[in-house]
């Protein structure tokens, strides 16, 4: 468990080291992008970085209330609009129930964020897998949202 309550703690700054070393993908699984770590500088750096690595880094955020989102100006949907190609943005499709955000890290690392409690949970391996799966149905079954497309 990391506290992230704090965003100079030691806890949240092993967090970002996670993102900070992810060697092609991270994928995110958001209501409205909320948290106040999404707003965070070193974050938004770290996914920059991984999105400038190369051409097969790959960001994927998964979000429910694009909306909000949008009205905030969030900074990933800025960031999305500048490295179109690394990060992409699918809208829930309403039907698919409350997620709790989520992050998975190249695949083998999966963490959950309960933004009321200021935690984050690190998962088993195996449960790494199961939600690598389940964002990969939730991305396959959600919308590409028009209103960022490119023109």
């Amino acid at each position: 468990m990391i506290a992230i309550d704090d965003l100079e703690s030691h806890e949240f700054k092993q967090f970002l080291y996670l993102f900070q070393h992810a060697s092609r993908h991270v994928d995110i699984v958001s209501q409205a992008l909320e948290a106040p770590l999404f707003q965070h500088a070193v974050f938004i750096d770290a996914l920059t970085t991984l999105a400038r690595r190369g051409r097969h880094s790959r960001i994927r955020i998964l979000i429910a209330d694009l909306g909000r989102a949008q009205r905030r100006g969030h900074v990933l949907l800025r960031l999305h609009e500048r490295m179109p190609t690394a990060l992409h943005i699918r809208v829930l499709e309403e039907a698919s129930g409350h997620h709790p955000t989520t992050f998975v890290i190249d695949g083998g690392v999966a963490l959950s964020l309960q933004e009321r409690l200021a935690r984050i949970y690190r998962h088993e391996r195996g449960e790494a897998r199961r939600r690598q799966l389940r964002f990969e149905q939730l991305w396959h079954g959600a919308r590409i949202p028009e209103e960022l497309r490119q023109l």
